[in-house]
């Protein structure tokens, strides 16, 4: 990519182009067309691609964040249930089979598949206790706030579409930023062009020479 700062680039593309029509009018009836027919105009038209292609790029990394924020919050309540079911389990069940079916409660920076095994083995273990004979435990066992099994897949179910939305939001963003990264590496290679052309066109000393736009 080029190396100039990406808030920088709206403005030195309209400086360069300022200056490519300065440099047209200088030299009318002709004008500055690069090789392959690139002049003033078309560097127009890639400033205003490269603004879309970051609003682009801006949008959908803001979906990213919007998504991240959304599956951490999922995890952290699902985090909590976990922790209370385990605590249920080893005060009321603990000399059952299910004390020792605990699943581990994943850490929040852990990856998809560890969240999604934890969460099925945690389901499967509710709903066989639910199912089993045990004595003095009237089922369907429950969490705080009356918190059931069929709202722990429900929210499961969320989480895994959340991850979802991340991974495709995330991927949106790596293509986005790609796109706008190799466009702005091609119209900088064209300023580069831009301004060695210019050296043939007027004598030293020259303002249009003088007035030449500094590129990083």
């Amino acid at each position: 990519m080029a190396t100039w700062a990406l808030k920088d680039v709206p403005a030195t593309l309209s400086r360069f182009i300022e200056h490519w029509e300065a440099v047209d009018a200088a030299l009318v009836p002709k004008s500055l067309v690069l090789r392959g027919g690139y002049g003033a105009a078309q560097l127009t038209a890639d400033r205003d691609t490269f603004e879309a292609n970051q609003q682009a790029t801006v949008a959908a990394e803001n979906s990213t964040g919007t998504a991240s924020r959304r599956r951490k919050a999922l995890r952290e309540s699902l985090r909590e249930r976990i922790r209370q079911f385990r605590s249920a389990i080893q005060g009321d069940f603990s000399d059952t089979e299910f004390a020792s079916a605990l699943p581990t409660i994943p850490l929040l920076t852990a990856g998809d598949a560890a969240w999604t095994t934890a969460l099925t083995d945690l389901s499967d273990l509710w709903q066989r206790l639910n199912t089993t004979d045990l004595d003095d435990f009237p089922p369907p066992l429950t969490l705080v706030g009356d918190y059931t099994q069929a709202q722990l897949v429900a929210d499961t179910a969320a989480l895994t579409t959340a991850a979802h939305d991340l991974k495709q939001s995330e991927q949106a963003c790596k293509n986005l930023r790609r796109t706008r990264d190799t466009h702005l590496t091609t119209v900088h290679a064209k300023l580069v062009r831009y301004r060695k052309a210019i050296q043939n066109r007027f004598p030293e000393g020259h303002a249009l020479l003088n007035s030449l736009p500094e590129l990083e």
